[in-house]
């Protein structure tokens, strides 16, 4: 009872990607770049956001990649109401280890609206 009253039911959940079909329709997805991150998008016809994150190996170890993974995931969730429905993919540079917080949700929201214009 108490976690859900810490979560605004108001904002619709981010979802995950799931299945090979749905990775496969990135390949030929519009990117767009920010500092530090790309951004592909796939306009599924599903009322959903879905967010997929790929954080390879040479951004660095394990602790690392796990950690830009969860703020990424954070900065999602502060834009969610922002996002138009779909699915995106979400890759990391290594730079990105070493930006602000509030610069990685400006970056990530500057990849957004440019989403939303190419649309």
């Amino acid at each position: 009872m108490l976690a859900a009253a810490a979560h605004d039911l108001s904002v619709a959940p981010i979802l995950p990607v799931r299945g090979r079909a749905a990775f496969a329709r990135f390949r030929g997805a519009r990117t767009v770049r920010g500092t530090g991150l790309r951004v592909r998008y796939v306009d599924s016809g599903d009322p959903g956001v879905h967010v997929a994150y790929q954080i390879g190996r040479h951004v660095g170890p394990a602790v690392l990649r796990n950690r830009i993974r969860r703020r990424l995931r954070a900065a999602v969730r502060e834009l969610a109401d922002t996002m138009p429905a779909g699915q995106y993919l979400v890759v990391p540079a290594p730079e990105t280890a070493h930006v602000t917080y509030r610069d990685l949700v400006n970056t990530l929201s500057d990849c957004l609206s440019q989403i939303e214009h190419r649309r």
